[in-house]
This record gives structure tokens, sequence and C-alpha cells, in this order.
């Protein structure tokens, strides 16, 4: 974990946070995560016997409209264990303490998910994060350029707080 990301209580009392944007940012990384496990699931766990249209599942009111809204979206089916796994992760997202300003869950110094459910997740990230590039190109650019943007803010405001201790 680099250093930066060691600062996360820190970058929490200095930060100003706009709740509405921190919203949408959660909302944008339950999407992204969605479709990165019907991706997966898709690829490796469906078969005709499991196979449950995720328009005929229950999610969060946002996200339920969002993908009721988009045909191909709407198209992807999970398994159960995946849609298990995808509702503790927008559970996870939405209390995040940290979600103004992270990256990665994986470099946050507050790790709340189980070790089982990390090691769940991990092939999913793996696999789909290649995939996602070419199946949804425009959420890939705004995952990216949010990633970007948190990073450079990160960066700032260390630089800031440095030159506060020093003069």
């Amino acid at each position: 974990m680099s250093k930066q990301y060691k600062q996360f209580p820190n970058l929490r009392k200095i930060l100003v946070i706009n709740k509405e944007e921190e919203q949408e940012k959660k909302k944008f990384e339950k999407k992204i995560f969605f479709l990165m496990a019907a991706i997966y699931c898709e690829d490796h766990h469906l078969t005709e016997n499991n196979k449950i249209s995720v328009s005929n599942l229950e999610f969060p009111d946002e996200i339920e409209s969002w993908i009721l809204e988009r045909k191909r979206i709407a198209n992807y089916r999970l398994c159960a264990a995946c849609y298990e796994l995808v509702n503790k992760a927008f559970q996870h997202t939405q209390r995040c303490p940290h979600s103004t300003y992270k990256t990665f869950c994986h470099e946050c110094p507050t790790m709340c998910y189980r070790k089982e459910d990390q090691e769940k997740m991990l092939p999913i990230m793996r696999y789909s994060g290649k995939k996602i590039m070419w199946k949804h190109p425009i959420y890939t650019w705004r995952f990216i350029k949010n990633l970007l943007k948190n990073k450079n803010k990160i960066k700032n405001m260390i630089r800031e707080e440095n030159r506060g201790a020093e003069g």
C-alpha cells in the first residue's frame, strides 16, 4: 500500500465533502461493479439451469432503474452467488467512509471486506477489468477519469498538508 493511502484519515478531516457528488460516485461505482460481475458470471457460471435475468432481480432503486432503462444491460444474467456478491458490494460501497477520495478498495487502509469475499471478487476484477473496456467503453472511460481525478486530489491534499507542516 502506498504512503498516500495511509493518509486517508487525515484527508477525511480536511476535505470538504459534497454529499451529492459523493452519492453520484457511489452510484457509479455500483454500476461498474455490477457490469464487471455480470460479464464474469455470464462467461464463467451460467448454465441453462441457473440463468436469472437481472431485470427480474431486486437491486437498489437507482441501480434497478438504470438496468431497466438500458436494454443491453437488462439482458445480462447473474447466478445466485454473483447476485449475492453484487449486493454485498453495493452495501459496502454505500457505507464506505472514504468514497469521496478513494481509488480502489484493495488500496484502502480500511479493509471492510471479509477475506472470503475478497477472494471471490479478485477473479471477477481480473477477468472483467479487461473485457469491460470493449463491452462498455464509455463507463470505462468515466471510471478512469474518476480514478485519475481522485489520485490527483489525494496527491494535492498531501502536498498541501506537507507544506502546512513545513511552514
